[in-house]
């Protein structure tokens, strides 16, 4: 007679869904809810953005592309409270592997509000040397290069996390690789890309605007899947 495959302390916890839209949306009126809540929060923000730039407003708070700005601090409100359900999952379904990524959530917000990669990435322009070359500044690629160093640190634990955790464990991982991709992306691609186009802009910086909305969405993104691995009401799903 065949044993049961799945572990007693993980009898509420998500199978991996046949098909994602499905499963994260089966719950509906609270992630709808707070579908509905981020995403005209992010859309305000960078409407407030477009306008403070266009009639020249004195104030830098509405500025998305600004330190300490309303979009920064709302951006770290999002990480906290991502890490913490993510951290509330974790003692719930004892999947201790999780405990990763609310501290790299943790390290996020930490970066955002004290500009970490820019000032790291300014101590290695000095410490290797790094120079202008093909239209970035020597800034550009001291960032690059403190991301790369990050990603690589966080990854080993990561990578060791995955490959000790549970079937569902591993697809919430990938989940989360692919969203921090996505923020990757806007943070780090376009914004080298922003370097190159800065010439070319005249009044209201797009770039900017694509940059830095990319990344609030993307923190969005990421909070609504954890606020939907925390619900019990988990639909009928395959393993693979």
């Amino acid at each position: 007679m065949a044993r049961p495959t799945h572990r007693s302390g993980h009898a509420h916890s998500p199978t991996i869904p046949k098909h994602f839209n499905r499963w994260l949306f089966h719950t509906k009126l609270p992630i709808w809810s707070l579908l509905a809540f981020l995403a005209l929060m992010d859309l305000m923000l960078i409407v407030l953005h477009v306008v403070a730039v266009a009639d020249g407003s004195a104030n830098p708070l509405f500025r998305i592309d600004r330190d300490r700005s309303y979009a920064e601090f709302f951006q770290a409100v999002k990480y906290i409270y991502a890490a913490v359900l993510l951290l509330g999952y974790c003692l719930t379904h004892r999947r201790w592997q999780l405990v990763c990524w609310s501290l790299v959530l943790g390290y996020f917000m930490i970066d955002d509000l004290m500009m970490l990669h820019e000032h790291q990435g300014s101590d290695l322009i000095t410490m290797l040397g790094l120079q202008p070359a093909f239209g970035w500044e020597a800034q550009d690629f001291g960032e690059v290069i403190v991301a790369i160093i990050v990603a690589a640190i966080a990854g080993i634990p990561l990578l060791l996390a995955y490959l000790v955790g549970d079937d569902t464990t591993r697809w919430i991982f990938r989940i989360l690789v692919v969203l921090v991709a996505f923020l990757a992306f806007f943070g780090v691609v376009v914004d080298m890309a922003h370097t190159l186009a800065l010439p070319l802009i005249r009044d209201i910086d797009w770039v900017a605007v694509i940059e830095d909305g990319g990344e609030m969405i993307g923190v969005s993104m990421m909070l609504l899947f954890i606020f939907r691995l925390t619900l019990n009401h988990e639909p009928a799903a395959a393993t693979t």
